[in-house]
Protein backbone atom coordinates (compact mmCIF):
# COMPACT_ATOMS: atom_id res chain seq x y z
CA UNK A 1 0.00 0.00 0.00
CA UNK A 2 1.32 3.45 -1.08
CA UNK A 3 -0.11 4.61 1.95
CA UNK A 4 2.56 3.10 4.37
CA UNK A 5 6.20 3.60 4.47
CA UNK A 6 8.73 1.81 6.37
CA UNK A 7 11.66 4.10 7.01
CA UNK A 8 13.89 1.46 9.07
CA UNK A 9 16.24 3.27 11.04
CA UNK A 10 16.61 6.76 11.02
CA UNK A 11 18.35 9.58 12.94
CA UNK A 12 16.17 11.96 12.10
CA UNK A 13 12.13 11.28 11.43
CA UNK A 14 10.15 13.52 9.65
CA UNK A 15 7.44 12.72 12.27
CA UNK A 16 5.00 15.80 10.69
CA UNK A 17 4.96 14.19 7.70
CA UNK A 18 2.95 10.82 8.60
CA UNK A 19 -0.20 9.76 10.71
CA UNK A 20 1.08 6.79 12.09
CA UNK A 21 3.60 5.28 14.13
CA UNK A 22 4.11 1.52 14.63
CA UNK A 23 6.60 0.93 17.23
CA UNK A 24 7.47 -3.14 16.72
CA UNK A 25 9.41 -3.00 19.35
CA UNK A 26 10.47 -6.53 22.34
CA UNK A 27 11.63 -4.40 24.77
CA UNK A 28 11.79 -0.25 25.27
CA UNK A 29 13.38 0.78 28.67
CA UNK A 30 12.46 4.58 27.64
CA UNK A 31 10.15 4.63 24.41
CA UNK A 32 11.27 7.65 23.38
CA UNK A 33 10.67 7.64 19.75
CA UNK A 34 6.82 7.32 21.10
CA UNK A 35 6.78 10.15 22.73
CA UNK A 36 8.57 11.71 20.23
CA UNK A 37 5.91 10.60 17.97
CA UNK A 38 2.71 11.19 20.18
CA UNK A 39 4.37 14.84 20.48
CA UNK A 40 3.84 15.48 16.48
CA UNK A 41 0.35 14.07 17.22
CA UNK A 42 0.89 10.53 14.94
CA UNK A 43 -1.57 7.68 16.22
CA UNK A 44 0.81 4.96 17.52
CA UNK A 45 0.61 1.23 16.80
CA UNK A 46 2.78 -1.13 19.58
CA UNK A 47 3.69 -4.63 20.19
CA UNK A 48 2.64 -5.81 23.64
CA UNK A 49 6.86 -4.83 25.06
CA UNK A 50 6.26 -4.58 29.11
CA UNK A 51 7.55 -1.38 29.41
CA UNK A 52 6.68 2.32 28.55
CA UNK A 53 4.62 2.06 26.08
CA UNK A 54 1.30 0.56 27.44
CA UNK A 55 1.51 2.96 30.18
CA UNK A 56 2.06 6.37 27.93
CA UNK A 57 -1.21 4.44 25.50
CA UNK A 58 -3.30 4.45 28.66
CA UNK A 59 -2.05 8.03 29.93
CA UNK A 60 -2.70 9.65 26.86
CA UNK A 61 -5.91 7.60 25.98
CA UNK A 62 -4.32 7.04 22.42
CA UNK A 63 -3.35 4.08 20.47
CA UNK A 64 -3.41 0.56 19.42
CA UNK A 65 -1.44 -2.65 21.38
CA UNK A 66 -1.03 -5.28 18.77
CA UNK A 67 -2.34 -8.68 20.12
CA UNK A 68 1.51 -10.23 19.80
CA UNK A 69 5.30 -9.45 18.12
CA UNK A 70 4.61 -10.79 14.48
CA UNK A 71 4.59 -8.61 11.57
CA UNK A 72 1.05 -10.40 10.86
CA UNK A 73 0.03 -8.53 14.46
CA UNK A 74 1.21 -5.30 13.28
CA UNK A 75 0.23 -5.60 9.23
CA UNK A 76 -3.73 -6.53 10.74
CA UNK A 77 -3.40 -2.85 13.18
CA UNK A 78 -2.24 -1.13 9.99
CA UNK A 79 -4.90 -2.28 7.87
CA UNK A 80 -7.43 -2.02 10.79
CA UNK A 81 -6.68 1.81 10.74
CA UNK A 82 -6.17 1.70 7.24
CA UNK A 83 -9.95 0.96 7.25
CA UNK A 84 -11.80 2.63 10.03
CA UNK A 85 -9.23 5.80 9.87
CA UNK A 86 -6.97 7.43 12.21
CA UNK A 87 -9.12 7.65 15.35
CA UNK A 88 -9.42 11.17 17.06
CA UNK A 89 -9.56 10.49 20.63
CA UNK A 90 -6.56 11.30 23.06
CA UNK A 91 -4.65 14.16 24.38
CA UNK A 92 -2.09 14.78 22.35
CA UNK A 93 -2.05 18.37 23.67
CA UNK A 94 -0.81 16.97 27.07
CA UNK A 95 1.71 14.99 25.20
CA UNK A 96 2.63 18.23 23.37
CA UNK A 97 2.86 20.11 26.77
CA UNK A 98 5.06 17.71 28.60
CA UNK A 99 7.23 16.64 25.73
CA UNK A 100 7.55 19.97 23.64
CA UNK A 101 11.07 20.29 21.92
CA UNK A 102 11.30 23.47 23.71
CA UNK A 103 10.39 21.63 27.51
CA UNK A 104 13.08 18.94 26.62
CA UNK A 105 15.62 21.37 25.93
CA UNK A 106 15.46 23.12 28.72
CA UNK A 107 15.73 20.41 30.74
CA UNK A 108 18.70 19.06 28.99
CA UNK A 109 19.76 22.13 29.49
CA UNK A 110 19.47 22.17 32.90
CA UNK A 111 20.84 18.59 33.39
CA UNK A 112 24.26 19.56 31.98
CA UNK A 113 24.51 22.96 33.46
Amino acid sequence: DERISFLGWCSLIPYESYDVIALPSLYEGSPNALIEALSYGLYPIITPFRSGGRELLEVFGVGQIANGFSDKDIEFELNDICKKGKPTQGNYEGVQQMHSREIVLAALKHAVS
